[in-house]
């Protein structure tokens, strides 16, 4: 099952100050054409933030594919799955897991998936040993 990264809120702010810079660097000419730059090459990360990085959950494993890199982690190191924060706006999911040498403690997977209902109904599924804040 496969869920892709969803342009929430914080790409739509992206958006909103990319154009409103783009257009204070026209006015402005030269004096804001860096930060002008800077700012639209972010709003372009998270474009492409959400075509290329996506979560596939598998009978054994749960795998985060974010351009070339991987991360696997086998489900009954899952531990925990609950909210980023208190915001009624906020829709990431953070899955929280046992590490294994060379890095022992916990690490965390921050998901913010296009269907959270779907994901989060296949992590109970896949993951009954967690403990889940909802």
């Amino acid at each position: 099952m496969r869920f892709r990264e969803k342009f929430g809120l914080a790409g739509w702010i992206w958006v909103a100050l990319a154009c409103f810079m783009s257009d204070s660097a026209l006015v402005l000419r030269h004096t804001e054409l860096t930060s002008t730059c800077f700012v639209i090459l972010i709003t372009l990360f998270q474009a492409l933030k959400c075509r290329f990085l996506y979560w596939d959950l598998e009978p054994d494993r749960i795998r985060r594919q974010f351009f070339w890199s991987t991360e696997e982690i086998p489900w009954n190191k899952v531990t925990h799955v609950g909210n980023l924060a208190p915001l009624p706006w906020s829709s990431a999911v953070v899955v929280t897991y046992r590490r294994s040498a060379p890095l022992p403690g916990c690490g965390q997977i921050l998901a913010n998936p296009s269907d959270r209902q779907q994901f989060l109904a296949a992590l109970h599924r896949f993951a009954p040993q967690a403990t889940f804040e909802e």
